[in-house]
C-alpha cells in the first residue's frame, strides 16, 4: 500500500546531504505533508523551512513502512523538538494507515515533543488521527464531515452472467463466514457478510467516539447524536465543539 507523505532524509542512516549536515546542532521542527505533493522539510531555531529531496524527483512516493519507520525514528532524535502534520487532501489511507500513524504521533507527543496540524478538511477517520495533537488549525473553507463510518459492496454476478461467465465459489459448506467471493457469486448480501462488516465499522466508529468524547469533553452519546444529525457542519461550528483550535490558513503555523 502507498501513502502520499514524507519520509525525512535525516532519519535516514545513509549518506547525510549537505543540507542535513548543516542543521546537525539546531533544533528542527519536522513537516509531515500528507498530500499528492511530496516535500521534506525540516524548520531550523533561526526560522524557515530547509527543503531536503530524496529520491530522483519530487514525485516520488514512499510506502507506508518507510512513512512509519521515519516517525519512529524521530521519537528519539533530540534533534526534533516537534512535529507539524500538514493534510490538504483526503488521500487514500486507511483506518490502519491512521491506527499506527496514531499510535507513533501519541508516542511523540509523550516524549515531550509538541504536534501541530494543519488541515483543509475534517472526517471521522482524520479526526480521530488528529486527535493527538497539541493544536489543530484548521482552513475557513474548509469541509467538515462527522456522520460516522459506512460501507457498501458491489455484486457483479448479473454483469458477469450477461458475458456468459459463471464464478464457482468453493468453500466448505459451514464456513459461512468466508465470503470474499460473495459478490461473484450472489446477487444479495448474506446476513454473515453483513455482520462481519458492520462489526468492523462499529469498532472503527467506537475508537473514534472515545478518541473525540476525550479531546472535546463530549459524551459518547452526544457524539452519536450529532452524527445523526450531520453536525459539526462547518469550520466554525466544528471550532466551538472543540473538534480543531483554530481557523486559519497554512501561514499562521509556517510563520
Amino acid at each position: 500500500v502507498i501513502v502520499s507523505a514524507i519520509v525525512v532524509a535525516a532519519l535516514r542512516e545513509k549518506k547525510k546531504l549537505p543540507e542535513e549536515k548543516a542543521m546537525e546542532a539546531r533544533p528542527a521542527i519536522l513537516k509531515i505533508d500528507i498530500n499528492t505533493a511530496f516535500e521534506i522539510e525540516e524548520r531550523n531555531s533561526r526560522g524557515g523551512f530547509i527543503s531536503i529531496r530524496i529520491g530522483k524527483s519530487k514525485g516520488n512516493r514512499y510506502s507506508s513502512y518507510q512513512f512509519l519507520n521515519a516517525l519512529e525514528r524521530a521519537i528519539s532524535d533530540d534533534k526534533i523538538k516537534g512535529i507539524y502534520l500538514k493534510i490538504m487532501e483526503p488521500g487514500m489511507l486507511t483506518f490502519s494507515h491512521m491506527f499506527e500513524i496514531k499510535q507513533l504521533l501519541t508516542r511523540l507527543r509523550e516524549s515531550g515533543k509538541f504536534i501541530y496540524a494543519y488541515t483543509t478538511f475534517l472526517t471521522p477517520g482524520y479526526s480521530y488521527l488528529l486527535a493527538s495533537c497539541d493544536t489543530i488549525v484548521m482552513d475557513p473553507q474548509g469541509f467538515v464531515i462527522w456522520n460516522g463510518y459506512f460501507s457498501s459492496v458491489l455484486y457483479w454476478k448479473q454483469l458477469l452472467n450477461k458475458f456468459g461467465i459463471r464464478i464457482k465459489d468453493m468453500r466448505a459448506r459451514e464456513n459461512k463466514y468466508k465470503a470474499f467471493a460473495e459478490n461473484l457469486t450472489s446477487d444479495t448480501m448474506s446476513n454473515e457478510l453483513r455482520t462481519q462488516i458492520s462489526e468492523v465499522l462499529q469498532e472503527r466508529w467506537n475508537a473514534v467516539l472515545e478518541e473525540m468524547s476525550r479531546r472535546t469533553g463530549l459524551s459518547v452519546e452526544q457524539l452519536k447524536a450529532m452524527a445523526d444529525s450531520l453536525h459539526p457542519a462547518s469550520v466554525y461550528e466544528a471550532l466551538n465543539l472543540k473538534f480543531i483550535d483554530m481557523i486559519g490558513k497554512d501561514n499562521i503555523i509556517d510563520t
